[in-house]
């Protein structure tokens, strides 16, 4: 049997999955459309956590956070961030 047919049989699927396929939301996707049961965050949740940049715009409208900014750099950019943002 297949890992879907493994964990179709179970009452429910304890979610422990790190990296791009286990956090972005994709596996919880295919148990709701399966119907199996299983912990943690649902697909949406999931998804929208993987982009960083996206959920601390969101959290930042509800939540006090800390003071935050995204860069997008090449390797030419490190040493000028590393002495902006006052990092070791």
């Amino acid at each position: 049997p297949g890992v879907l047919d493994v964990c179709a049989k179970a009452d429910i699927v304890f979610l422990a999955l790190h990296g791009t396929c286990g956090e972005d939301g994709r596996v919880q996707a295919a148990f709701d459309l399966l119907g199996i049961p299983y912990t943690g965050a649902g697909y949406l949740s999931s998804a929208i956590a993987m982009d960083k940049d996206l959920t601390k715009r969101l959290v930042s409208e509800y939540v006090i956070t800390p003071q935050w900014r995204t860069v997008r750099y090449t390797e030419g950019d490190i040493a000028r961030l590393v002495s902006e943002t006052k990092l070791p």
